[in-house]
């Protein structure tokens, strides 16, 4: 595998770990990002089975890392996420993402999947369009637009 690793994000940066279960993830040198995703039991919706929400957390994680990769922020427009299979928590999976177009706008297509290994059965994909912002004018003017609403910035930025 080519390219580098990815960071955290700012949250789980404080805590020093993907917190989502995302592991070792990786750039190759077309784009893509593979990675080993591992849910622990406090993703547990019922019965040995991840919650969705976390398997869709995971998914936004990881299709953002394709363009941070590229050395552009995009945030994510939408995401439509479809299960095949149950997730299981306590399971080593391999989850992966790559693009699958960049417009002349700055509009990102990406698609993923979540798999079980061995088999490679596919347990999830996901496909997401994400937007590329100016890091400094996209967050400025979200901490504008909610102090002009709440009368305060949120309060990581308080």
């Amino acid at each position: 595998m080519g390219g580098g690793s990815a960071s955290l994000c700012a949250g789980c940066r404080q805590a020093g770990r993907c917190r989502l279960g995302i592991e070792a993830v990786e750039t190759r040198d077309d784009g893509s990002v593979v990675g080993r995703f591992r849910l622990g039991a406090e993703h547990e919706g019922a019965g040995g089975v991840a919650h969705g929400g976390s398997v869709m957390a995971a998914f936004d994680e990881v299709c953002g890392v394709v363009p941070w990769s590229a050395s552009v922020l995009a945030v994510t427009a939408d995401m439509q996420v479809s299960f095949r299979r149950p997730v299981p928590i306590e399971h080593d999976l391999d989850i992966r993402a790559w693009s699958e177009n960049r417009d002349e706008r700055g509009w990102w297509t990406i698609a993923a999947e979540l798999l079980l290994p061995g088999p490679n059965m596919v347990l999830a994909t996901a496909r997401g369009r994400f937007v590329e912002r100016d890091p400094e004018r996209h967050y400025a003017r979200f901490h504008q637009w909610l102090s002009e609403r709440t009368g305060r910035t949120s309060d990581a930025h308080a």
